[in-house]
């Protein structure tokens, strides 16, 4: 029972403080603010089209260097039997055929992809660059006694 006296004395005093000595609650959070829509420009639509266009062409130089290491296979593989008629195939002979075709497939797909990507890269940063959004042609019309004129501004 004495528990129950003490608490309720110590509730008691603080209901009973003045209450400019209680702390205010704090201020309410701020709502957050929303950043303003990003506007891509013109310039940001070239520079992404020359991006996309360069990286196209990397793809396109690697297409064609995986390209030139078919044809170098190719010749490794011919080399094999060169001279030869028939050809006698040892099992080194055939390892080294089959190692040959292997890496010959292998060279041959990547510079198949590397084609259709640099291709479809390089076509897609040139509609980039030449579909950029231009800016709104700026069109004046002045009365004057007798007609009126007109004028428009472009900017290229």
């Amino acid at each position: 029972m004495i528990a129950y006296l003490t608490e309720m004395n110590s509730c008691a005093e603080q209901q009973a403080r003045p209450p400019s000595l209680q702390a205010p609650p704090p201020p309410p959070a701020p709502a957050p603010v929303a950043p303003p829509p990003v506007v891509a420009t013109r310039a940001d639509h070239r520079r992404a089209g020359l991006v996309l266009a360069v990286g196209g062409a990397v793809a396109l130089g690697v297409g064609v260097a995986f390209h030139r290491d078919v044809h170098v296979l190719e010749g490794y593989r011919e080399a094999l039997c060169a001279g030869e008629n028939p050809c006698d195939w040892s099992p080194e002979r055939d390892r080294k055929a089959d190692d040959y075709d292997a890496r010959g497939r292998r060279a041959s797909i990547v510079a198949i992809g590397a084609y259709t990507a640099g291709a479809l890269a390089l076509v897609g940063g040139a509609a980039l660059y030449l579909r950029s959004p231009r800016e709104p042609r700026r069109v004046t019309i002045a009365p004057l006694r007798g007609g009126a004129v007109a004028s428009v501004g472009v900017s290229f």
